[in-house]
């Protein structure tokens, strides 16, 4: 859905790290004080929800943060008990779209990554199993 940050973002973020004021980080870069907060609001929610990712590839607030997942979709989904992609594993796409602010389009990509990830599931249970 949203497209990672740009060099441009990235860049206004390192400026803002380094402890330079947003406002003279606007002036720098041409822009508004707005859109820099923008920047840095959206470099640091991808950045956090790549490290989800990193750490559970399946969790659906690291989809949400990275842009995958519209918020509204993640809290509806979110309210109803559902954190990973494990947990939507038995769910169809008609499952999905009968909840609130859960577009066709997403239903679709959470049906199909669910599918991708129940196979990985199945062999962490078999190994585990296989440990004990």
């Amino acid at each position: 859905m949203k497209s990672p940050p740009t060099d441009r973002q990235r860049s206004i973020v390192a400026r803002r790290r380094e402890g330079i004021a947003c406002s003279a980080i606007a002036r720098e870069f041409g822009t508004t004080y707005e859109q820099v907060r923008r920047a840095i609001s959206l470099v640091e929610r991808y950045d956090r929800g790549m490290q989800i990712l990193r750490s559970d590839p399946a969790s659906l607030e690291g989809l949400e943060l990275v842009g995958e997942l519209r918020t509204l979709a993640a809290r509806s989904l979110s309210s109803r008990g559902y954190r990973t992609l494990r947990d939507l594993a038995d769910m169809t796409l008609v499952d999905l779209l009968v909840m609130p602010n859960v577009s066709r389009k997403e239903a679709e990509m959470l049906v199909r990554l669910a599918k991708q990830a129940k196979p990985a599931m199945e062999q962490a249970l078999l190994a585990q199993a296989a440990g004990r």
